[in-house]
């Protein structure tokens, strides 16, 4: 039943809920004490937030961005006038 449901997840277009299903089936023993809502709350927050990384990513390469960097790369130590600190208020949106 467990490879229908897998299956079927697939098939509607929720592929980060599938994962997040077949996750809680190899790590059983982690989930037994949650309720059923738990779960499914679980399942369906692993699907937001697969779709929001698909989203970002597929904004990224249609962007066409030069450089790939990240705000981790940032090197301080050439002078512009700006603060770990204020680089990573920025960061946070």
């Amino acid at each position: 039943m467990t490879t229908q449901t897998l299956t079927a997840l697939r098939q509607l277009k929720l592929p980060g809920m599938a994962a997040a299903l077949q996750g809680q089936l190899e790590q059983a023993g982690a989930y037994e004490g949650l309720a059923f809502t738990e779960r499914l709350a679980l399942l369906v927050e692993q699907e937001c937030i697969s779709r929001e990384q698909r989203k970002q990513q597929r904004l990224i390469r249609q962007a066409r961005f030069k450089l790939t960097a990240t705000v981790q790369e940032i090197d301080y130590q050439h002078p512009r006038n700006i603060t770990p600190s204020q680089i990573a208020q920025l960061a946070q949106g």
